[in-house]
């Protein structure tokens, strides 16, 4: 929640905890804003209401029990032609299949 009215989200989900300013790979990061996800899958989300819902489809194979995926949002905020003027990053999760 809280994503501003002109902006996307962008769900990343990796294998792998990093520690990556976003300023070092995109200049529109904004300053204290930290890749902490490795970017093995990006989703694009379009915000309702200024927040956007994710779901995680996880098969049922006993193989995948107690891996674990690290996750986090990205905001992506754009001007009225659409061009990239800030990047925003969430703290991450990490996430361990099979347990709670």
């Amino acid at each position: 929640t809280g994503l501003p009215p002109n902006a996307l989200g962008l769900f990343m989900l990796g294998y792998t905890a990093i520690a990556v300013p976003v300023s070092t790979v995109l200049p529109q990061g904004l300053p204290g804003c930290t890749l902490l996800v490795s970017p093995d899958e990006l989703t694009l989300r379009l915000p309702t209401a200024g927040g956007v819902t994710t779901t995680l489809a996880i098969p049922g194979v006993p193989a995948l029990v107690g891996a674990t995926l690290q996750q986090q949002m990205a905001s992506i905020e754009l001007d009225q032609n659409g061009a990239i003027t800030a990047i925003a990053t969430t703290a991450a999760l990490t996430l361990t299949i099979g347990s709670f």
